[in-house]
């Protein structure tokens, strides 16, 4: 089949533009949490506060290559670009070792079952964006 005439299944694109929005999501918090006002930052509880004030810069540096990785990721696969797995699997790694930094190194934070949750879904929405970019970057409709 040609290039011209293979068009990516319906499918594809709910899923590319849901890890999109997913991933713009996650651009908007971090935002909010690097460039946070005193106002913002008086919003959270003492633990917060503690954590936020606490977290090392190299960690920093990881959620935000995490976050603008699965960005451009999402991106790249709406794009139709095959450099979407890698990107992905980039979020997908650096993700791991931030989600082990909050769950398991850092001890300013109580682990509760709501923000366990949320990190467990995050890296399964994660590890599953890889496997469809990586299903998909060798079809016809793909560059």
């Amino acid at each position: 089949m040609s290039e011209l005439n293979s068009k990516p299944p319906l499918s594809f694109w709910i899923i590319s533009i849901l890890a999109l929005i997913w991933n713009m999501n996650g651009v908007i918090s971090y935002t909010r949490i690097i460039f946070r006002s005193d106002e913002i930052f008086n919003g959270f509880s003492g633990p917060e506060k503690e954590y936020l004030a606490a977290i090392p810069v190299v960690i920093s540096v990881i959620f935000g290559i995490y976050i603008f990785a699965g960005l451009s990721g999402s991106l790249l696969l709406l794009l139709k670009r095959k450099e979407a797995a890698l990107i992905l699997l980039a979020a997908f790694i650096t993700q791991i070792i931030y989600q082990h930094y909050f769950l398991v190194t850092q001890e300013t934070i109580e682990i509760t079952s709501k923000n366990l949750t949320y990190s467990i879904i995050s890296i399964i929405i994660s590890f599953l964006l890889v496997v469809f970019a990586s299903s998909n970057h060798k079809e016809d409709y793909f560059n």
